[in-house]
């Protein structure tokens, strides 16, 4: 491999990433990215996608892997209800190979362009391996939505479905390709950052939070900063069609995998109940907010007891 210097592989990226935007006033290049002033509360969020923890190259090729990164990242910002600005990414490289940069910014490109969230800057730097560090700056059109507002008598909601990027993930780390996997594997390939959820959740929401180291470790979190305690009826989480049969091929639990599994990145939110008839259709009502602490999953009235979801510093490495 012909090597290459570092100002080559920064002009790659520039190439590919440099978008004129009117709240941009200086992009790549220099020593900092400058944006337009806003009226509005800035709202900052930091991702890390890295190669043997979160995925393996084989997994995709690294044009999705970088636009999943960046989809992830973005996913913090739905969930406060905040408007993307821009983002910077962090990349680190085992070697400076020209055509892999170029492989990750036009992957890059292309989530920037979907979600209107340019690349303004960020960093290169060699290591041992493969890691992408994305930082957000959203606009806080509203009063913030945070994970503190759920009281007691509000409904609990999830968007999309939950479980599928786990089943996807588990057939990737285990080399399976059949037909009814094909659709939980593209499943992990592209997660939905929830952007378009945005203006009902500034709307509508008390709290809310994204999904991405599954629902039993997640609604822990906002249990415990709205100081309330949550009740979920396992039997109404929302499942994509297939996923019993395709949590079979793999000997894994379908309703587990809805419980406990990560990387769906869907809004996990409560909102009170006079907003009920708005919401339904547009997410699904899973449970309540009630006085106490804690997560409760109860089925048919009877409480469950489950393992908790993914810990990165208690579970083994996702891939």
């Amino acid at each position: 491999m012909k090597p290459v210097s570092e100002r080559e592989l920064v002009e790659a990226l520039r190439e590919a990433l440099d978008a004129a935007r009117p709240d941009v006033l200086l992009g790549i290049g220099d020593d900092a990215a400058l944006l337009a002033p806003s009226a509005y509360p800035m709202a900052l969020s930091v991702d890390a996608s890295i190669e043997g923890v979160h995925f393996e190259r084989s997994f995709a090729p690294l044009e999705r892997l970088a636009a999943r990164a960046f989809a992830a990242a973005l996913s913090d910002l739905a969930a406060m209800g905040a408007t993307p600005r821009a983002a910077l990414v962090s990349l680190v490289l085992p070697e400076g190979d020209l055509a892999e940069v170029r492989a990750i910014a036009a992957g890059l490109a292309d989530a920037a362009r979907r979600h209107a969230c340019p690349v303004v800057g960020g960093n290169l730097a060699r290591g041992a391996a493969l890691q992408l560090h994305t930082t957000v700056v959203g606009a806080q059109l509203d009063p913030p939505l945070t994970r503190s507002g759920a009281r007691a008598g509000d409904d609990l909601w999830i968007s999309g479905t939950v479980g599928g990027a786990h089943v996807g993930l588990t057939a990737l780390l285990s080399g399976r390709d059949d037909a009814a996997l094909a659709p939980f594997i593209e499943r992990w390939r592209d997660p939905p950052a929830r952007l378009d959820l945005r203006h009902v959740l500034r709307e509508r929401a008390s709290a809310a939070m994204d999904l991405s180291d599954g629902l039993l470790a997640d609604a822990p979190r906002l249990a415990a900063s709205s100081g309330v305690r949550l009740v979920l009826d396992v039997d109404r989480l929302p499942r994509r069609a297939g996923l019993e049969e395709a949590a079979r091929l793999l000997d894994l639990d379908a309703l587990e995998c809805a419980v406990t599994g990560g990387e769906d990145y869907e809004l996990f939110f409560a909102a009170p109940r006079t907003h009920r008839a708005a919401l339904e259709g547009v997410a699904t009502r899973v449970g309540e907010v009630v006085s106490g602490r804690g997560v409760g999953l109860h089925r048919d009235g009877v409480e469950l007891g489950a393992r908790p979801g993914f810990d990165h510093f208690r579970s083994r490495a996702r891939g």
